[in-house]
């Protein structure tokens, strides 16, 4: 496999990484014990996954038999992977292995195998062990149990990768699936992003629909108040209509009562007259003295 095949390979593990919402970071330390050192980092700056591999030449077992075939081999020897507890369950670790794998090869292309001491807890099992998805394989195969000298199981933790197509083919698939998470999960994270804009304009909605309410309520009030004010006064008027319709009447009245009392009275006056005519005359006379 060429350079570029592995380059190809760094670049698209690097933006999965980066659709993750993390940044890679690659440090030469000082020490020649390590000649590679890489980090991911979130959007706070902090280490959420780490990867150390020195280069050097490791026992590496070529051939898959019984017999003793070990050989001192350069290899890439990871020696630290580790990823912080709050960023665990995105493959951080997985695709941080791949892409030092590639970055390394690019510099170091006679080195083909790759080595680390897996010592978690499914470092016995093959479906489920997280190395394994990259194509390392224990070291040694099978060893007897301690617990039991009739079972055979993988034997410790060693394991090793050797740097050919089938990795890149795993790697790739590792990438593949991968992008098909960070899809997911940007659509997840859109739907929800749509439901919280339709929740937000539903509310929104909601809280409109009610200050709208809220006005044709004052609204409303206002001009029934105003109706009542206006029938109010206009009763006040009507009442005072009548009153003083009232006022007149009896005011009539009186009046009437008075002229006919006062047309009575000239009245029996005039019959006296009539009557007694020489006793107005006297009275007349008494007048002028």
């Amino acid at each position: 496999m060429s350079n570029e095949d592995y380059r190809k390979l760094q670049m698209e593990t690097e933006a999965i990484i980066h659709e993750k919402g993390y940044t890679i970071e690659v440090v030469h330390p000082s020490s020649t014990d390590y000649m590679f050192y890489s980090k991911v980092k979130n959007t706070t700056n902090d280490t959420a996954s780490h990867v150390e591999v020195y280069t050097g030449e490791e026992d590496i077992k070529t051939k898959r038999t019984r017999a003793d075939n070990t050989q001192s081999l350069p290899t890439f020897a990871i020696t630290s992977v580790e990823t912080s507890l709050n960023h665990r369950g995105k493959s951080l670790a997985l695709l941080l292995i791949s892409y030092a794998i590639c970055y390394l090869k690019q510099i170091h292309s006679n080195t083909r195998y790759v080595s680390l001491d897996d010592c978690s807890d499914n470092s016995h099992k093959i479906e489920k062990n997280l190395y394994h998805r990259l194509g390392f394989v224990p070291r040694d195969l099978v060893a007897l149990s301690m617990e039991d000298s009739t079972e055979l199981k993988l034997c410790g933790p060693e394991k090793q990768l050797l740097i050919d197509k089938g990795f890149l083919q795993k790697a790739k698939d590792v990438n593949s699936l991968e992008q098909r998470r960070n899809l997911s999960h940007k659509l997840h994270k859109s739907h929800l992003m749509t439901k919280a804009r339709r929740s937000l304009k539903s509310a929104a909605l909601e809280q409109l629909e009610k200050e709208r309410e809220r006005t044709r309520l004052a609204r409303r009030s206002q001009l029934m108040t105003k109706a009542r004010k206006s029938l109010k006064s206009a009763a006040l008027e009507q009442q005072e209509k009548e009153r003083e319709r009232t006022r007149r009447a009896r005011r009539s009245q009186l009046m009437t009562k008075a002229r006919k009392s006062l047309k009575s009275a000239a009245l029996e006056q005039a019959g006296k007259k009539k009557r007694y005519p020489q006793l107005h005359s006297r009275k007349k006379k008494v007048t002028r003295l």
